[in-house]
């Protein structure tokens, strides 16, 4: 705001003085409203939520930073100069402790006594003393207030506010001078907001309790415009006057309503009575607050935070120290996201690992088909991806794959599912043609299944044509692909199937049964056309069913009343087992996806007959053997997921 006011000024030459004060009037109360406004937008449309991707190393350097701050301004007061790290031994050298020794000394005392429990108690208690002891000692000493003039606040120069008043409309203010900042003015206004969100954060930090970032940031905007629009500086919520106003015990709106009649009696008599406050007393205060941030940041939090951490809470503190407040930030958190990419880089991409043995489409098969899907499935390598691939972890991806391809038995095919992945960038899809090209020269077909729209779009966008892998809507569709292929190559696909039904002596048993009606109800045959329900989800039923013919899936209900496919069936499977066997409702509809004929058993009902008895007998190892297939596989999936 100072480098705007001058700039303006500068705009102005040959400009008198008086006449160029209405407009940096102008300028600073342009500013307190537009701050203010952006703040108050930026609350109402809920940008809080921002200061959440803080990292806590990056909030605990900068409360740390702000201790390390305030103790050297506090010594800048008691010796009236300009204190840093690098000054710091030149300023104790030179100059007399007895000014600034025992306000350090009290600080430091304060600060351990604090850290005892005794805050609410000590903290008033050494202000009072300290001013008693202060004008004691000049008393015992025969010395005046002229003789320590340099140890008080004062003298203050009191202000007539209808002079101000007058001063500012003694002349037209140059709007166009004031329009010439507005870079200026956006600078100043996200500044505010960026205060308000830091010490919001900070605040929450040091008290243990959620900030309200929205409400903050809605306060500090009608705050600014209201000061703003009386010529006010722009500002935001400060951490040092909230924990000063917790260390003496106050909470609530007392604190703001102190400030707001101390500021009232100061405006309407005048603010030479503050000249007889001792400079070291403030800085007592002050020098206090700031141990307070530092010891809690740099030695209790050393053994909650890991070293790299804590190393970004030093590396913060020091440039404060040495370059500047801001750049220590900014540094801060160029370190912490550095940490975050080399730590995420280590992560693994590929949630799961498996091969086409074991995971399998959602397709019910035969034992037939089952048994050598099994065996030619070893050699199809399946790679579930999560989380983002990125330049740090594209790398990685690409020397898994190739660790894969040289594995035993050499793969045929690899199967990268992208479902779970959130995204990638470019080095990722310089990984992906890599994959590709070395699956490739080895003779491995490459599929990539279930790339969102967009990835897709940018999948192809990166990729030239020749060098792209071939692609399946879902991980689901991939698995079925390879199934169908690999059946079809051996004479057993899906119309080879269609007349061969699995579990053919349950078949026999209810054509003769159906044939001869010794079975009664207990077996029945049902006509479906596609789209009727067989099963559904949630009812209760005792049934078991054969698919005769057709085709049939069942689905659930998902999220929002989506229908997920969660199974598909082909002629001879057997259906509503789990319901039977759990005693549980339905788990899943089931729907006829094409005409289809079902034979409905009841196996309760089997028992009334002597032939029913051992189909029910039968029933019961053919079922039981399926449900034990299904746990093996389910298994060995879980142990590969190293669940």
């Amino acid at each position: 705001l100072g480098g705007a006011a001058a700039s303006a000024a500068a705009a102005m030459p040959d400009m008198p003085p008086q006449h160029m004060f209405p407009t940096i009037v102008a300028l600073i109360a342009v500013a307190g409203v537009a701050a203010g406004t952006c703040a108050y937008l930026a609350g109402r449309l809920r940008l809080g939520y921002l200061a959440r991707f803080a990292p806590y190393p990056v909030g605990g350097g900068f409360l740390a930073a702000t201790g390390y701050l305030l103790v050297m301004g506090a010594l800048s007061m008691t010796t009236r100069r300009d204190v840093t790290l690098g000054s710091l031994p030149d300023v104790v050298a030179t100059s007399d402790p007895a000014v600034w020794a025992p306000w350090m000394a009290a600080a430091a005392a304060l600060a351990v006594l604090a850290r005892r429990g005794l805050r609410d108690v000590a903290l008033p208690a050494f202000m009072v003393c300290g001013l008693a002891l202060f004008y004691a000692a000049l008393a015992a000493g025969g010395l005046g207030l002229e003789d320590v003039r340099t140890q008080l606040l004062g003298p203050f120069e009191d202000v007539d506010p209808a002079a101000l008043a007058a001063a500012g409309l003694s002349a037209p203010v140059d709007w166009g001078a004031v329009a010439a900042q507005a870079p200026a003015l956006a600078a100043i206004a996200g500044l505010a907001i960026l205060g308000m969100l830091l010490n919001s954060t900070g605040i929450e930090m040091t008290f243990g309790a959620d900030s309200d970032f929205e409400r903050d940031l809605r306060a500090g905007g009608l705050a600014n415009i209201a000061a703003g629009a009386l010529g006010g500086l722009p500002g935001y919520q400060m951490i040092t006057p909230t924990l000063a106003a917790r260390n003496f015990g106050l909470g609530g709106r007392l604190p703001g309503i102190g400030v707001a009649v101390g500021f009232a009696v100061v405006f309407a008599f005048g603010s030479s009575f503050l000249g007889y406050v001792p400079v070291g007393l403030l800085a007592m205060l002050i020098a206090y607050l700031g141990l307070d941030l530092l010891i809690s940041w740099l030695w209790d939090e050393r053994r909650r935070l890991s070293p790299r951490d804590y190393a970004v809470v030093l590396l913060i503190v020091a440039v404060a120290a040495l370059v500047g407040f801001i750049e220590a930030l900014a540094t801060g958190f160029l370190a912490a996201l550095a940490i975050f990419v080399l730590s995420y880089a280590r992560l693994n991409v590929v949630r799961l690992r498996s091969t086409a043995a074991t995971r399998r489409s959602r397709i019910e098969r035969s034992d037939e088909e089952l048994s050598l899907l099994a065996d030619c499935g070893r050699a199809v390598i399946v790679l579930e991806l999560t989380g983002f691939v990125f330049f740090g972890t594209a790398n990685a991806l690409t020397e898994r794959v190739r660790a894969e391809l040289a594995g035993d038995p050499r793969p045929t095919r690899l199967i990268v599912d992208f479902s779970q992945l959130q995204g990638f960038d470019a080095s990722a899809a310089f990984a992906l043609r890599k994959m590709v090209r070395d699956c490739a020269s080895r003779g491995v077909d490459c599929i990539f299944s279930g790339l969102r729209p967009d990835l897709l779009r940018e999948y192809r966008r990166a990729v030239p044509r020749e060098e792209r892998a071939r692609t399946a809507p879902s991980l689901d569709a991939a698995l079925e692909a390879h199934e169908t292929v690999e059946l079809e190559r051996r004479g057993l696909g899906r119309a080879a199937s269609a007349g061969a039904p699995l579990d053919s002596v349950l078949v026999a048993f209810a054509e003769d049964a159906l044939r001869g009606g010794c079975a009664g109800d207990a077996v029945s045959a049902l006509t479906l056309s596609a789209g009727d329900a067989l099963i559904h989800e949630g009812a209760r039923s005792t049934d078991l069913f054969v698919l005769r013919s057709g085709a049939m899936r069942a689905e659930v209900e998902g999220p929002g009343g989506r229908r997920i496919v969660v199974g598909r069936s082909l002629p001879g499977a057997l259906l509503g087992e789990v319901a039977y066997y759990a005693n549980v409702p339905r788990t899943a509809t089931v729907v006829a996806e094409a005409p289809s004929t079902v034979y409905r058993l009841s196996p309760d009902d089997l028992a009334d007959d002597p032939a029913g008895e051992a189909l029910r007998a039968e029933l019961h190892r053919l079922a039981a053997a399926r449900l034990a297939r299904k746990l093996a596989r389910a298994t060995e999936l879980i142990r590969d997921a190293g669940i």
